[in-house]
Protein backbone atom coordinates (compact mmCIF):
# COMPACT_ATOMS: atom_id res chain seq x y z
CA UNK A 1 0.00 0.00 0.00
CA UNK A 2 1.96 3.08 1.36
CA UNK A 3 1.49 6.62 0.59
CA UNK A 4 1.06 8.21 -2.56
CA UNK A 5 3.51 11.51 -3.29
CA UNK A 6 4.35 13.70 -5.98
CA UNK A 7 7.18 16.63 -6.29
CA UNK A 8 5.42 19.92 -6.76
CA UNK A 9 8.55 22.24 -6.29
CA UNK A 10 12.28 22.08 -5.39
CA UNK A 11 15.18 24.10 -5.56
CA UNK A 12 18.12 21.72 -5.40
CA UNK A 13 21.99 22.01 -5.95
CA UNK A 14 24.56 20.54 -5.46
CA UNK A 15 27.91 22.01 -6.46
CA UNK A 16 30.09 19.93 -8.98
CA UNK A 17 32.61 19.65 -6.40
CA UNK A 18 30.43 17.77 -3.81
CA UNK A 19 29.01 15.51 -6.48
CA UNK A 20 31.68 12.92 -5.45
CA UNK A 21 31.00 13.32 -2.24
CA UNK A 22 27.13 12.51 -2.57
CA UNK A 23 27.72 9.53 -4.89
CA UNK A 24 30.14 7.98 -2.16
CA UNK A 25 27.20 8.69 0.58
CA UNK A 26 24.38 8.03 -1.33
CA UNK A 27 25.66 4.51 -2.65
CA UNK A 28 26.18 3.74 0.97
CA UNK A 29 22.97 4.45 2.19
CA UNK A 30 21.78 2.38 -0.90
CA UNK A 31 23.31 -0.67 0.34
CA UNK A 32 21.06 -0.23 3.38
CA UNK A 33 17.71 0.86 2.41
CA UNK A 34 15.26 -1.94 2.43
CA UNK A 35 13.85 -0.20 -1.34
CA UNK A 36 16.92 -0.61 -3.41
CA UNK A 37 18.59 -3.70 -5.48
CA UNK A 38 21.68 -3.97 -4.09
CA UNK A 39 22.72 -6.58 -7.14
CA UNK A 40 25.69 -3.43 -9.04
CA UNK A 41 25.31 -0.30 -6.37
CA UNK A 42 29.41 -0.24 -6.42
CA UNK A 43 30.19 -0.61 -10.16
CA UNK A 44 27.33 2.44 -10.25
CA UNK A 45 29.51 5.84 -11.41
CA UNK A 46 27.18 8.58 -11.60
CA UNK A 47 25.34 10.45 -9.11
CA UNK A 48 22.06 10.34 -11.39
CA UNK A 49 22.19 6.19 -11.75
CA UNK A 50 21.90 5.96 -7.55
CA UNK A 51 19.28 8.35 -7.73
CA UNK A 52 17.55 6.32 -10.22
CA UNK A 53 17.55 3.80 -7.82
CA UNK A 54 15.07 6.18 -5.37
CA UNK A 55 12.87 6.80 -8.20
CA UNK A 56 14.61 10.50 -8.84
CA UNK A 57 15.92 12.23 -11.54
CA UNK A 58 18.59 14.99 -11.48
CA UNK A 59 19.33 17.29 -14.08
CA UNK A 60 22.57 19.46 -14.70
CA UNK A 61 23.65 22.78 -15.79
CA UNK A 62 25.04 22.93 -19.14
CA UNK A 63 27.84 25.45 -18.20
CA UNK A 64 28.74 24.44 -14.73
CA UNK A 65 27.73 20.79 -14.31
CA UNK A 66 26.29 21.30 -11.02
CA UNK A 67 23.05 19.37 -10.11
CA UNK A 68 20.53 22.23 -10.17
CA UNK A 69 16.77 20.32 -10.35
CA UNK A 70 15.23 16.79 -9.13
CA UNK A 71 12.20 15.46 -9.76
CA UNK A 72 10.56 12.48 -8.24
CA UNK A 73 9.29 9.24 -11.28
CA UNK A 74 7.62 6.92 -8.70
CA UNK A 75 4.67 6.93 -6.80
CA UNK A 76 5.11 5.87 -3.44
CA UNK A 77 6.92 7.36 0.08
CA UNK A 78 9.49 5.25 0.85
CA UNK A 79 12.75 6.33 2.80
CA UNK A 80 13.30 9.17 0.81
CA UNK A 81 13.80 11.32 4.08
CA UNK A 82 16.88 8.95 5.02
CA UNK A 83 17.99 8.80 1.71
CA UNK A 84 17.91 12.74 1.73
CA UNK A 85 19.45 13.09 4.76
CA UNK A 86 22.56 10.76 3.97
CA UNK A 87 23.34 13.66 1.08
CA UNK A 88 22.51 16.60 3.28
CA UNK A 89 26.00 17.43 3.76
CA UNK A 90 26.41 17.99 0.07
CA UNK A 91 23.17 19.37 -1.01
CA UNK A 92 23.21 23.60 -1.15
CA UNK A 93 21.99 25.48 1.59
CA UNK A 94 18.70 26.86 1.10
CA UNK A 95 17.97 23.97 -1.17
CA UNK A 96 14.33 22.25 -1.04
CA UNK A 97 12.05 19.87 -2.12
CA UNK A 98 8.48 20.24 -1.77
CA UNK A 99 6.14 16.91 -1.49
CA UNK A 100 2.25 16.77 -2.20
CA UNK A 101 0.67 13.08 -0.65
CA UNK A 102 -2.84 11.79 -0.50
CA UNK A 103 -5.05 12.73 2.44
CA UNK A 104 -4.11 16.36 1.50
CA UNK A 105 -0.42 16.68 3.34
CA UNK A 106 2.26 18.91 2.04
CA UNK A 107 5.52 19.07 3.76
CA UNK A 108 9.05 20.02 2.27
CA UNK A 109 12.71 18.52 2.74
CA UNK A 110 14.81 21.93 3.41
CA UNK A 111 18.71 21.60 3.36
CA UNK A 112 20.92 23.95 5.51
CA UNK A 113 24.19 22.85 4.11
CA UNK A 114 24.49 20.19 6.91
CA UNK A 115 20.99 18.23 7.39
CA UNK A 116 17.91 18.19 5.96
CA UNK A 117 14.65 18.88 7.89
CA UNK A 118 10.94 17.57 7.64
CA UNK A 119 8.72 20.97 7.82
CA UNK A 120 5.33 21.80 7.48
CA UNK A 121 3.23 24.47 6.01
CA UNK A 122 1.12 26.84 8.48
CA UNK A 123 -2.80 27.39 7.43
CA UNK A 124 -4.01 30.20 8.39
CA UNK A 125 -8.04 30.58 7.64
CA UNK A 126 -8.70 33.96 7.28
CA UNK A 127 -12.97 34.44 7.49
CA UNK A 128 -14.71 37.08 5.46
CA UNK A 129 -15.12 40.19 6.51
CA UNK A 130 -12.90 39.75 9.31
CA UNK A 131 -10.74 42.13 10.52
CA UNK A 132 -6.83 42.00 10.17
Amino acid sequence: MGITIRLVDAEFCIKKINQKFALKALKEYAKTSLYTDKEGIDKLRHLNDVFKLFCYYIEYDDDTDDVNDINFEGEKLADDYEMLCSIAPFVEAGSYIEISADENSSWRWFFDGKSCTEIYPTITWKMPGAQP
